[in-house]
C-alpha cells in the first residue's frame, strides 16, 4: 500500500531562513521526537542517512534516506529504502518575508511492522505518518520563528 503525502506548511520567515533551518541536521531530533535513530551529518547530495522512527503506536520504521537532488534554498529530493520505500521532495517558495514549504512523498510499506499495520488496519499507517509530520513541522515552525528574519 502507498503512503502518499502532499502537505504545505507556511512560515512567517523568508525562504532562506527556513532553508537554513531545514539543512541544520543537528537539530532534527529536537523537531521530530519520534526520530529515534538518525546518523545524518550533512545535507549534501549523495549522502545516505540511516533513520528509525517510532510513531505514536510505538512500532519502529527503519529506512535509509539518500539525498538525490538539491537546489539550495529551493528544493531537495530524496529516495527512501527500507521498511518504507519511495521518493520524497521538499520545495520552498516565497520571498524574504514569508514562505511555504511543500512536502510530497510517494512511499510504499515494504517490510517491518509498518507493513503489518497497513495490512491489519488500512489507513492507520497513513494517519500515523501524517500525525508525525504535522507534529514535527509544528516544532520545526517554532524553531524557525526564533531565527532572525
Amino acid at each position: 500500500m502507498a503512503i502518499g503525502t502532499d502537505r504545505r506548511y507556511r512560515f512567517d520567515r523568508g525562504r532562506h531562513v527556513v532553508w537554513s533551518a531545514l539543512t541544520d541536521v543537528d537539530h532534527y531530533r529536537r523537531w521530530w521526537p519520534w526520530l529515534r535513530g538518525f546518523d545524518g551529518r550533512a545535507f549534501v547530495v549523495g549522502r545516505t542517512w540511516q533513520c528509525e522512527i517510532r510513531p505514536p503506536l510505538g512500532y519502529p520504521v527503519r529506512f535509509s534516506l539518500v539525498l538525490t537532488a538539491l537546489e539550495a534554498g529551493v528544493m531537495v529530493e530524496a529516495q527512501l529504502d527500507g521498511d518504507i520505500h519511495g521518493p520524497a521532495r521538499v520545495d520552498l517558495s516565497g520571498d524574504d518575508r514569508a514562505c511555504e514549504l511543500r512536502l510530497r512523498t510517494d512511499l510504499a510499506s515494504v517490510s517491518g511492522p509498518v507493513r503489518w499495520v497497513e495490512r491489519l488496519a488500512p489507513g492507520l499507517a497513513e494517519r500515523g505518518h501524517d500525525q508525525v509530520l504535522d507534529a514535527g513541522f509544528g516544532r520545526f515552525r517554532a524553531a524557525v520563528l526564533v531565527r532572525s528574519p
